[in-house]
């Protein structure tokens, strides 16, 4: 019953609110898609640092705790397709893997050193057993040693850090045990071996006497 005019109107008003509402819901879309996207990708990312949070030192299995946690944040807002809470988790959550990131790799320098380290202190080890093990006086001692070694052999550089710290500290404490025992052997032995040089100095003049 309305004029036709105004019927005309209504409805070219209502196929531009049509249009902008179809124009508004594709760049929703394309905002929404890429939101996601980069989510996505930092998602990827936090997951493939995860699992580079095996050591068992506390520090790194808090870090693992708390991005697991960002991580099932992400997850769900993904999920939920709500563009506002996607782009409000994107900066935070880069954040937080870049400052793990960073802590692992100052971890993993620390580790590697803690590890040369115990190189360092199997190689004084092997010098030492090389240099006395075809004494006779040495045996038991460069056998304790060989078998301290043997019961940190497992230890790599994968093995926890606290694991590569006590099994140096192990070592260390073996060697040192093994340079005391062969410096008491050798004061136990210095008298003795002055005594019998005593001898042959003394018996020196006369050892190439004809007394037949």
């Amino acid at each position: 019953s309305s004029n036709k005019s105004e019927i005309i109107a209504a409805n070219q008003a209502l196929q531009q609110a049509l249009q902008t509402a179809q124009s508004a819901k594709t760049e929703a879309d394309r905002t929404n898609g890429d939101a996601k996207t980069k989510l996505s990708a930092s998602l990827s990312t936090a997951k493939e640092l995860v699992k580079k949070l095996v050591d068992s030192d506390s520090k790194i299995q808090q870090a693992k705790t708390q991005l697991d946690q960002e991580i099932q944040k992400v997850e769900s807002a993904i999920a939920s397709n709500n563009t506002a809470a996607i782009q409000a988790l994107q900066k935070p959550f880069d954040t937080k893997i870049s400052e793990i990131q960073n802590q692992l790799t100052e971890f993993n320098k620390d580790k590697t050193n803690k590890f040369n380290e115990l190189k360092q202190t199997r190689s004084q080890i092997d010098a030492f057993i090389n240099a006395n093990k075809n004494n006779p006086n040495y045996t038991a001692l460069v056998r304790d040693l060989t078998n301290a070694k043997e019961a940190k052999k497992s230890v790599s550089e994968s093995s926890n850090k606290s694991e590569i710290i006590a099994a140096n500290q192990a070592l260390q404490q073996a060697l040192n045990t093994a340079k005391a025992k062969k410096s008491s052997i050798d004061n136990e032995l210095r008298p003795l071996k002055n005594d019998l040089q005593s001898k042959i100095e003394e018996f020196g003049p006369i050892r190439n006497t004809n007394f037949s």
